[in-house]
Parts: structure tokens; sequence; C-alpha cells
């Protein structure tokens, strides 16, 4: 028997409690000096409907015939040149899927059930940061929503879906 992926036991699993999870592609964009793709996603529930910026990098973006045949001819050029810079620009970003969206959605929103030093203390934040308050305010915002859209059970059966992701 064939073991299903992570990413198709979630997908499932959304399905089987009726919600429906959507992204598009925001465009490339850059956070603090990392080049990335920017994506809206979605997962929405009945009344319930939760939007989320999503960011993944440039190694998650796949070939275009244009730029495999590209990409040959760039073998030992070197990655910081203009000419893979380029490349990088034309090849096409990859949809994150449910499973990679959910699992960074829950690891923030867990924010919620510890206090900001704690918090801190789990990632190595300075707690003395402004910033990294802001950081730690937006992670407990998506734990209450998360709350919103799913129940306890439901966020329990997702954690352990993706517990080894």
């Amino acid at each position: 028997m064939i073991e299903k992926t992570v990413d198709v036991q979630v997908s499932e699993y959304l399905a089987s409690i009726g919600v429906e999870y959507n992204s598009y592609l925001v465009g490339p964009t850059k956070r603090d000096d990392w080049e990335c793709d920017a994506w809206q996603c979605s997962l929405n529930c009945k009344d319930v409907k939760f939007t989320s910026p999503y960011y993944t990098g440039t190694g998650h973006r796949v070939d275009t015939p244009a730029t495999a045949r590209l990409r040959a001819s760039l073998k030992n050029v070197n990655r910081n040149s203009i000419a893979w810079q380029d490349m990088l620009k034309q090849m096409k970003p990859v949809k994150p899927s449910a499973a990679s969206v959910l699992y960074s959605l829950i690891t923030d929103g867990e924010a919620i059930d510890q206090s900001f030093t704690d918090w801190c203390d789990n990632f190595g934040y300075d707690e003395d940061s402004r910033k990294v308050y802001k950081m730690y305010e937006e992670c407990c915002k998506t734990g209450k929503e998360l709350r919103k859209l799913f129940t306890v059970t439901q966020r329990e059966t997702l954690s352990n879906l993706l517990q080894d992701y």
C-alpha cells in the first residue's frame, strides 16, 4: 500500500471538515535581504475566512522550458551572477501547499499559549526589541484566528498530521 504524503493527508482532512484552502501569487519581493515570492493564502469555512501572507524562497521555483535550457548553459556560472539572477526571475514559483502554510501558521499561532518572555527564549529572540514584540503580537493574532477557524480537536489533528513536516 502506498502511504499518502502529508500534503495529501492535510488537503483531504481540510476537505473532510469543510475548509477550503486557496493561494495566489502576489509576486517576487525582498524581505530583509531575502529574495522570495509573496503569496496571499486563505482558509475558508462557512462564515470564517482567514487570510495570511506567505513567502517561499526562490529555491521553490521550477524551470520553464526556456529556463531549463538556460540553466544547462549556466552550469558553471556563479549563482550570484547577473545571468543566474535573471534566470531565477524567469522561473515559475510553485504554489505553497496547505500543509506548508498550516505548519507555519500553527507554529506561529502557538505564541498565544506562551508569555512573551517564554516565546523569546524558545526562539532565541531579544525580548528588549520592539520589532520582536510586534512579531509576537502578530503570532498571537494568528493563534486567535486559527481558534476561530478550527476546533481544539481539529487543531490537534492538524498538529499531529504536521508533526514531522
